[in-house]
């Protein structure tokens, strides 16, 4: 009886952290648009979809400038409220893989991101897409 009770107890336990990180990935999922200070000072917009497949995290990003067109991210990861991913971006020698970390705020998500050639980088912020609620018009008779 003692070892179905432990059993069982260790069940649950496994079944909780599942389920709390689960709700930790959530928070990340949806549709984010913010911007990217790049090495140059400019400002690049960025357009960034995250999806949970499977239990696993997924995502693509876009920018302005088409040094991304639905780049997907990679190596997506959450510890508490920091999120953290890697993303090829287009240069003149071909591609060059960004390490990007955030922390989230609500419905913001800001951050650094580095490069993994040279270690150079500055900040990015992204910012939830909101649905849009339908309203419900009602006339008076």
């Amino acid at each position: 009886m003692k070892r179905q009770i432990t059993t069982l107890s260790l069940l649950i336990s496994f079944m909780v952290t599942g389920l709390g990180m689960a709700q930790q990935k959530d928070q990340f999922v949806g549709h984010w648009k913010g911007y990217v200070i790049l090495n140059n000072g400019a400002e690049d917009s960025l357009n960034v979809v995250i999806t949970l497949k499977e239990g696993q995290l997924a995502g693509e990003m876009s920018d302005q400038y088409g040094l991304m067109d639905k780049a997907p991210m990679q190596n997506l990861k959450v510890t508490g409220n920091t999120f953290t991913c890697f993303v090829k971006v287009a240069d003149t020698s071909g591609s060059i893989k960004i390490q990007l970390e955030a922390e989230l705020d609500g419905n913001i998500l800001e951050g650094d991101w580095h490069s993994a050639v040279n270690g150079s980088g500055d900040q990015w912020l992204l910012e939830r897409v909101m649905k849009k609620k339908k309203r419900n018009k009602q006339h008076d008779a």
